[in-house]
This record gives structure tokens, C-alpha cells and sequence, in this order.
């Protein structure tokens, strides 16, 4: 092979990864906040089940063990980004039955926001937030009660 037909091949196939990736970032970009969420939220239920030994479905009584879970994490101590994650994780779960059992959807977070919000019957709610907290302040911030206060209802 010659010199310019291997730079024509090198080239081609740099601009085949550049395109590919490209049309990942592209998708990743287009795919719903409801669509993110929903399946973080199924990563919930499996980890409910098979690190804690607790059944979630999207009931809003499961809240309530959602919490005792958040009680268990809190315990543990999580670093900085162990609390990101579980609390996007966790408050995906907690979101999903709003949206679920509200008729909700999950939306993009507003500038200057970092979570997204459920908005469901006129209202707003954020339950990532809400998991943060309880991670990183304790029971004091029980996210079964800001579920009970976001939705008027008992869980």
C-alpha cells in the first residue's frame, strides 16, 4: 500500500469514529429526561432486592422502605460522589412513583437547577434532591415525609 493510500485510509476511518461518536453523544443528548430516570429507577428495584433484601414497585407505600434504605446508605458513610450517585439512583426510584401514580413526567431541570423535577397535577417536585439531603443530613430528612407533604397524601 502506498503512502497516500494508507493517509486515505487512516483519514476515512478517523472520520468513521469521529461520526460514530458524534451520533452517540447525539443520542445521549436526545434521550428523555422520563427515559433516563425510568431507567435508573429500574436500577433501584434490582438493587433493593438483591443488596437489601427489600421488594419495590412503584407503589407509593414502597416509599417508605425506600427510606429505610437511604437510612442504610446514610450509615455507611458515602464520599461525595457515592452520595451523587445513590441519590440520583434512589431519588430516580422515588420520582418514578410520583410520575407513575400521579401521572407525572420527569422534565429537564430548569437552569441553575441540578436535578430533574417530576411535575405532576400542576405540581413540582424534586426527588434527587430530596435523597441528597437525607444522605447527607440524616433522618431529619425522612424522604417519606417530602413525599407525603409533595403529594398530600399518606404513602
Amino acid at each position: 500500500m502506498t503512502n497516500t493510500a494508507e493517509e486515505w485510509l487512516l483519514g476515512a476511518l478517523a472520520g468513521a469514529v469521529v461520526t460514530a461518536v458524534v451520533l452517540v453523544l447525539r443520542r445521549r443528548a436526545a434521550a428523555s429526561p422520563s427515559s433516563t430516570m425510568r431507567a435508573l429507577a429500574g436500577e433501584a428495584v434490582r438493587r433493593a432486592r438483591e443488596e437489601h433484601g427489600v421488594g419495590l414497585d412503584y407503589a407509593p407505600e414502597s416509599v417508605e422502605r425506600d427510606e429505610a434504605i437511604h437510612a442504610a446508605i446514610q450509615a455507611a458513610a458515602p464520599g461525595d460522589a457515592d452520595v451523587r450517585r445513590e441519590s440520583l439512583i434512589w431519588g430516580a426510584y422515588v420520582g418514578e412513583v410520583l410520575a407513575r401514580n400521579g401521572s407525572g413526567r420527569w422534565a429537564r431541570p430548569a437552569a441553575g437547577r441540578s436535578s430533574c423535577p417530576v411535575r405532576w397535577q400542576g405540581r413540582e417536585a424534586f426527588p434527587v434532591a430530596w435523597c441528597r439531603e437525607r444522605l447527607t443530613e440524616g433522618a431529619a430528612h425522612d424522604v417519606g415525609a417530602k413525599y407525603r407533604e409533595a403529594t398530600g397524601g399518606p404513602t
